[in-house]
């Protein structure tokens, strides 16, 4: 995974994210009011962006069943 995430830009919108993801935006969004994805305004306007780097962290391997097991808890 490590060589997709270095072609992501460093910030990404809600919805380049959520593409990358391939998830809803909302659920983007619900991971920044969690703090698990970290995220900036920029400017006076209501944009935000997010760290790649955080939205790689969030990765990782499933290695057996017992990873799957919860893996919908909270959405």
């Amino acid at each position: 995974m490590a060589a997709k995430t270095a072609t992501l830009p460093d910030v990404l919108t809600i919805q380049e994210a959520a593409d990358h993801l391939h998830c809803n935006p909302i659920t983007i969004r619900r991971m920044i009011a969690r703090g698990e994805l970290r995220a900036y305004r920029v400017g006076k306007a209501r944009m935000v962006r997010i760290d790649a780097r955080s939205l790689a962290r969030i990765m990782r391997p499933v290695t057996n069943l017992a990873d799957l097991v919860g893996a919908g808890d909270g959405e």
